[in-house]
């Protein structure tokens, strides 16, 4: 399907689980689970779950284990919906070369919604950060342990890219940036970051309830 944003189609109800996956797993599809399973990256593969597109929608990912992957461990991108990331541990992840983080609910240069990053255990991320969220919206993380990281939690979303605002980023011309993004950021224990516990970028709109962050490098956001 040549529509990012369609709905219906790829490859759904599928369940892969106790399993050990050296290498990648990429989902195009809804209604699909990983749970249980532990995912290598060897140090050679980008990313290790990976869903993409409309058509990626109502997905779990469930008390996996990831680490030793170049960019990040769990990666949703553009037009996602209704994804649950529970319950994982993601560490040794990213690299100072490749960037990258943990969990990304990556909407890229478009938009997202309602990706759930839950009691989820991050750490030893090599490259930017524990979780991202960029253009998502409705989306929350909660009750999620980081430490030794460089950012702990990024909101950040984007406008239309410009040669006189070389920040924006989006495709679609949109400015999402005086958008209320609703994201949760709720519970969460953060520590020994080397740059903040939690930062947010041109993303009103959002709750941050009940989080423990000490030992953070704090600069641009706390």
């Amino acid at each position: 399907n040549t529509d990012l944003k369609a709905k219906e189609g790829g490859n759904n109800y599928f369940v892969l689980k106790n399993c050990y996956v050296e290498g990648a797993v990429n989902i195009y599809g809804h209604h699909n689970s990983v749970e249980s399973c532990e995912l290598n990256g060897m140090s050679v593969y980008g990313n290790g779950i990976t869903e993409r597109f409309g058509v990626s929608h109502d997905n779990k990912y469930l008390n996996n284990t990831l680490y030793d992957y170049k960019v990040r461990a769990i990666w949703s991108m553009q037009y996602t919906d209704n994804t649950l990331i529970e319950g994982n541990t993601a560490h040794n992840t990213g690299s100072t070369a490749d960037g990258g983080m943990a969990i990304d609910c990556d909407a890229a240069a478009n938009n997202q919604t309602r990706c759930y990053v839950r009691k989820n255990k991050i750490y030893d991320i090599k490259g930017q950060g524990a979780i991202l969220f960029e253009n998502c919206f409705n989306c929350s993380a909660e009750e999620n342990i980081i430490y030794n990281v460089k950012e702990g939690i990024e909101i950040i979303n984007y406008g239309p890219l410009s040669e006189t605002d070389p920040s924006g980023f989006t495709e679609d011309g949109v400015e999402y940036r005086n958008t209320d993004t609703n994201t949760i950021l709720k519970g969460n224990l953060i520590y020994n970051t080397s740059l903040d516990g939690i930062s947010c970028y041109g993303s009103p709109g959002g709750k941050s309830i009940n989080n423990t962050l000490y030992k953070t490098n704090t600069g641009r956001g706390y």
